[in-house]
């Protein structure tokens, strides 16, 4: 740590803004990225904030108002670290939510792989598929029975959180709307709701999920 206080203040915003950009654009998959992986997107998202921040600096003194202005002090130090901070977030955002998705679509289209960099299957439908609409979900577990969490019974933008939540092990949280039972072929339908109208939250760990079958559509 005092190896790093002793660095320039440019390098120490690239690594520090560059965290905070990793962070947000590996949200859920940081756990399979390497040491190496980690330290070259928290350089590449510290040294494009680190781009933008001097491309704004260069339009900021062509503008008569700032031109020839310069700041050398503590505020300088605080007005530099904040836009970096602005512009990490933004690149990570953008290549979380699309970047990443449409460089993918492209390496594709061009033929230079079919992979799209994800460590899993599941983590791939997580989150290289965050815009598809989700209709329903089936856990087929190991007992025999189906638990079935249907998007139609919830009520659009009415749950708390983005739901069903997956993670990169298999693990499963839905709100349950109908068991298919195995040892008489019936269904019991739940409300999601309790009697005081709170959405009631079930997880299954992946011990217990034999396999899972999604339902999902693009967007009108």
């Amino acid at each position: 740590m005092n190896d790093l206080l002793t660095l320039s203040f440019e390098l120490q915003s690239v690594l520090v803004f560059g965290y905070f950009g990793y962070c947000i654009a590996s949200i859920g998959h940081r756990s399979s990225h390497t040491f190496e992986d980690r330290v070259l997107q928290i350089l590449s998202f510290g040294f494009m904030s680190l781009v933008l921040f001097k491309f704004f600096q260069w339009l900021a003194n062509l503008c008569p108002l700032f031109n020839g202005v310069v700041i050398q002090d503590v505020m300088g130090k605080l007005i530099q670290a904040f836009i970096m901070l602005v512009f990490a977030i933004l690149i990570s955002a953008i290549w979380k939510t699309n970047g990443k998705r449409i460089f993918s679509q492209a390496l594709k289209t061009f033929g230079v792989t079919n992979e799209d960099d994800f460590p899993s299957t599941i983590a791939s439908i997580i989150h290289g598929h965050s815009k598809m609409t989700w209709d329903y979900i089936n856990l087929h577990m190991k007992d025999g029975r189906t638990i079935q969490s249907d998007m139609s019974m919830l009520g659009a933008g009415k749950t708390p959180g983005n739901i069903p939540l997956l993670d990169d092990e298999g693990n499963v949280a839905i709100y349950v709307t109908k068991i298919f039972r195995s040892n008489d072929n019936g269904v019991d339908t739940f409300n999601p709701k309790n009697a005081s109208g709170s959405f009631k939250l079930n997880y299954y760990p992946k011990e217990q999920i034999d396999s899972l079958e999604i339902c999902w559509r693009v967007p009108t």
